[in-house]
């Protein structure tokens, strides 16, 4: 007897996690649609995805998108901790309204099992042991944190009422290919495209911070085995478990931006009074309860990144 495809909805699919994501889902027995508001970003998503363009914040809209979907991903975000300091009242009323429109949304049109992607990189705030396992207390420390975590209990209130089956997952600092620079967001892709662009990398602080650095297609696999195999109502960090300051990701970065015939150069300015000073993930119940290990090495996926922005500049398509 045949298996009855699951329909799978990604809202966010086509941000840069989110690619990630609908490739991995992709290699699964599942009918896949990604909601999301960029029309010029409708050409990433594969002929095989249905594209739906949505305010997945408008509930009514939302439900007609989610009608007969059984699981839903949910990674859509208009904010990082940056703009979410210069502006909290739109980091809160931007994630807030979309991120609980469309759990309501989910709720109201019969979604089994949601996957909702927080942060691990801001929830938990100033620890005082690393690494973090989920049961640290959460005390973020910039309102793009605080939403997360906001949006994040919500959910939990809705598995905890038996509405929908509900997952949390917490990425470290999430970094690859897709991922645009310039953003408020992603020191990697930042430090890379600055190189390229012969603009001094910045490092806020001496010796910057310490971050769980994780391949973004490592990340989506976490992201799917929360969705298949993680338990209901549970918390999963998603990282490596090992930290690396921005001085380390430059050692790795910087050979190979000499060996491309780059002279990278440093700007250091004073620390920024939102960024945690360090982060480092123990996914440990993750691999225990999924099975899921992180597959590309840092040196490997760094590697990688810096030759597709490299690519990248030389077709002049960035």
């Amino acid at each position: 007897m045949a298996v009855k495809r699951r329909n799978c909805c990604v809202v966010g699919g086509t941000g840069f996690v989110g690619r990630y994501v609908v490739d991995s889902l992709l290699k699964t027995n599942r009918n896949i649609s990604v909601v999301h508001l960029n029309k010029s970003r409708a050409s990433s998503i594969p002929n095989s995805v249905k594209n739906i363009i949505a305010d997945c914040g408008d509930k009514e809209i939302m439900k007609k998108a989610l009608r007969g979907v059984d699981e839903l991903i949910y990674l859509a975000c208009t904010t990082n901790p940056q703009k979410s300091f210069e502006n909290p009242l739109k980091d809160f009323t931007d994630n807030l309204t979309m991120g609980i429109g469309s759990l309501q949304a989910a709720v109201e049109s019969g979604v089994k099992k949601c996957v909702l992607v927080s942060s691990g990189g801001t929830i938990y705030g100033r620890v005082t042991r690393l690494p973090i396992n989920e049961n640290e207390q959460t005390n973020p420390i910039s309102s793009f944190g605080i939403s997360k975590l906001a949006l994040e209990k919500y959910g939990l209130m809705l598995d905890n009422q038996k509405r929908v089956r509900m997952i949390i997952a917490r990425p470290g600092n999430v970094y690859g290919e897709y991922q645009k620079p310039y953003q408020g967001l992603g020191f990697v892709v930042n430090a890379i495209a600055s190189i390229i662009d012969k603009k001094k990398v910045i490092l806020f602080g001496e010796k910057g911070t310490i971050r769980d650095y994780l391949y973004a297609a490592d990340v989506a696999a976490g992201v799917i085995a929360c969705l298949e195999k993680g338990k209901n109502g549970e918390i999963y960090n998603i990282g490596a478990g090992i930290g690396r300051s921005t001085r380390d990701v430059l050692a790795v970065l910087f050979p190979l931006a000499h060996a491309s015939g780059f002279k990278p150069k440093i700007k250091v300015l004073p620390p920024r009074i939102f960024d945690v000073p360090a982060n480092v993930l123990d996914s440990g119940k993750l691999t225990k309860h999924t099975g899921w290990i992180p597959k590309i090495s840092f040196d490997e996926g760094i590697k990688k990144t810096w030759e597709w922005y490299l690519n990248l500049k030389s077709l002049g398509k960035r």
